[in-house]
């Protein structure tokens, strides 16, 4: 397949280890959409990672950057 912007080929591989619950909550959103759990964890990842450069970039445009501690991010 080809791509106008070759930045959008998802051939960049990032592998990670999910709780229990969390794999389970992803199995059973797979099993609603009809999907595969490595593109709807890839999609729910991609939204993830939009949702938190957002929240960062706000933050330094209002001077109080406050970075997400360990414990606020969830996988």
């Amino acid at each position: 397949m080809a791509y106008d912007d070759t930045k959008h080929r998802k051939d960049k591989r990032v592998p990670v280890y999910l709780s229990e619950y969390g794999y389970e909550k992803l199995e059973r959103i797979a099993e609603a959409l009809g999907g595969q759990k490595s593109a709807v964890g890839r999609e729910a990842m991609e939204r993830g990672i939009d949702q938190l450069l957002h929240e960062i970039e706000s933050a330094k445009t209002s001077k109080s950057l406050r970075v997400p501690s360990k414990s606020h991010v969830h996988a």
